[in-house]
């Protein structure tokens, strides 16, 4: 039997057939309790029939052995599950304690002895036969925490991040009814992402308490670890110890005896996604939560849970330059034109874009700069004087997926520049995977 717990009743039913061609006399039933485990109430009128339902009547107790008042007839010729009068039916109720543990496994032995005589000074060895009853185990669940799962959520895919998100983790820990001893969880993310907090321990239920004397202090007793080596090593595993051997969840108690609702912990931790040469476009990552206990005496066991796999998103901006013409003299002066759109790939939003354009000397911009042609305009554009030279400045708070703008500008060359002389000039543009107010996450 499995997918008990504390507090649930369990009836076993013992069946003790004559299979003989006698009379058996002084048939004698026992079923000695799990003391600490499983607590038996002592038979009442019906428990103890025939197989054909007849009341037997019986003295004596389940440990000391209840005596059949009167013989069991012989076999009736079919061995098995066509009883009638040669086979007695004993229905023992037994209620689980507190005390169980998730996995435990309870045998329950009974067993009878019989005399072929009246004189109950010769039995027959005792025979015997088991039933175990299997506690229910913990169940685990992970996921990225609903809603706002990531900060600030630049994406409308609700598992799409960029680099310097944090991602919310919601872990759901379902706690058998009974005790579960030296509980802890462990979890650590993948290389590239880092434990930032733990934003609350909790549980559904007062029937479920711990020896730590709360959850908020077994929140106090979490730790994070390095995991791995290099830079991204540090903060990689939640540990609710967090050395190996420290308290963490401690003992769990839960005293509650309604079957139909569930007790539950609930942890919701942030990670954050790591500016590092690991985390590149396109990267899923996906992690798990371990869940330990151990039963005194017995190995440790656990259970585990993955979370669906985030995936990294990152903006790439291409920036084109061109002269035209790209030859000439002082009297064909060129038109300047820079084009910065989003390159090949390029998978999410750029924030805080500044392009940057310093003209070679003598070199100047004829009039204001041309922005028709641009379908994100810059938040600001201006052409600074470099006392030499001039540069072009533009930039944007946010460059969306998607987004173009092209600039034009006419050039000049206030003094003509001497016949075959050659201007190298490079434009470039710096942007970020997120926003600059949001920089402290």
């Amino acid at each position: 039997m499995d997918r008990v717990d504390a507090f649930d009743e369990i009836s076993y039913v013992i069946t003790v057939e004559n299979v003989g061609s006698a009379r058996a006399y002084n048939v004698t039933i026992d079923d000695t309790p799990i003391a600490g485990e499983l607590a038996c109430r002592e038979p009442g009128v019906g428990d103890l029939v025939d197989g054909d339902g007849n009341a037997l009547p019986f003295t004596g107790t389940l440990a000391g052995g209840l005596l059949l008042s009167n013989p069991l007839a012989p076999n009736d010729g079919t061995e098995g599950t066509s009883y009638s009068t040669d086979t007695a039916l004993l229905t023992v109720r037994c209620t689980l304690s507190g005390t169980v543990e998730p996995l435990q496994t309870l045998s329950n032995e009974a067993g009878a002895t019989w005399t072929s005589v009246p004189d109950p000074g010769s039995p027959f060895p005792r025979v015997s036969d088991t039933a175990d009853a299997v506690i229910a185990e913990p169940e685990i669940s992970k996921r990225v925490a609903t809603p706002g799962a990531i900060e600030p959520g630049y994406s409308s895919d609700p598992v799409q991040t960029h680099i310097g998100e944090l991602v919310s983790y919601e872990v759901v820990v379902r706690v058998p009814e009974g005790t579960t001893s030296a509980a802890r969880l462990l979890d650590q993310v993948p290389n590239g992402l880092a434990f930032v907090d733990i934003l609350s321990v909790t549980t559904n239920s007062p029937a479920l308490t711990t020896s730590e004397g709360s959850f908020a202090n077994v929140q106090a007793n979490a730790g994070f670890l390095s995991a791995g080596g290099g830079e991204t090593a540090p903060d990689r595993r939640l540990v609710f110890g967090p050395g190996l051997n420290d308290p963490g969840f401690g003992t769990l108690t839960n005293s509650d005896t309604d079957n139909a609702t569930d007790e539950e912990i609930t942890i919701l931790y942030r990670v954050k996604v790591l500016n590092a040469a690991v985390n590149t476009n396109g990267q899923r990552r996906r992690n798990r939560a371990r869940w330990f206990w151990q039963t005194p005496g017995e190995s440790q066991r656990r259970i585990q849970a993955r979370a669906e796999a985030i995936s990294i998103v990152e903006p790439g901006l291409s920036l084109t330059k061109v002269f035209t013409p790209d030859t000439g003299d002082d009297s064909t002066p060129p038109l300047l034109t820079l084009t910065l759109e989003h390159a090949t790939g390029s998978a999410a939003d750029a924030f805080d874009v500044d392009l940057a354009d310093l003209l070679p000397v003598d070199m100047v911009v004829d009039g204001s700069i041309d922005t028709s042609l641009c379908s994100a305009l810059p938040d600001s554009i201006s052409v600074v004087d470099e006392v030499t030279s001039e540069q072009i400045l533009a930039s944007w708070s946010r460059f969306p997926l998607g987004a173009s703008c092209t600039l034009r500008a006419q050039i000049e060359f206030p003094t003509p520049p001497p016949a075959g002389i050659e201007f190298e000039n490079c434009a470039e543009v710096l942007w970020e995977s997120i926003d600059d107010s949001d920089q402290p996450l």
